[in-house]
């Protein structure tokens, strides 16, 4: 009999100040720069008109492959958990316990500087 090996949970590839820059970037400012040097070659007669909106182009969709990997192993991981709620069950009739768990020392820190705080909840 052969077992299958769960497959292993892979972290974040960037952290969420590396993720917001990246993304700024691939959002706005290579669309921006290459539709700004596409127009401006135009008007201007720059050369390398193509090569250079290309290159660009390029690059910023090996960002966005990036970004959607780290996104889906963030998704996928147990690092998108600031802690955990569990919930105990009681004898029938009486109301069930919950015990809240963060994940980190620092979160009572970290905690207060957010807009949504997210926890996994699994029942006992």
């Amino acid at each position: 009999m052969t077992e299958n090996p769960q497959k292993a949970s892979l972290g974040p590839l960037l952290n969420n100040r590396s993720y917001d820059k990246l993304k700024w970037v691939a959002t706005i400012v290579l669309p921006g720069l290459a539709a700004l040097y596409l127009g401006l070659s135009q008007i201007w007669g720059f050369p390398y008109t193509e090569e250079i909106a290309a290159t660009i182009t390029v690059i910023n969709t090996f960002l966005g492959i990036l970004l959607g990997v780290s996104s889906r192993n963030y998704n996928n991981s147990e690092s998108r958990y600031d802690g955990n709620l569990t919930v105990v069950h009681t004898p029938e009739g009486e109301s069930p316990d919950f015990v809240l768990a963060l994940n980190s020392d620092d979160a009572m820190n970290v905690i207060p500087q957010k807009n949504e705080v997210i926890f996994k909840v699994t029942v006992r």
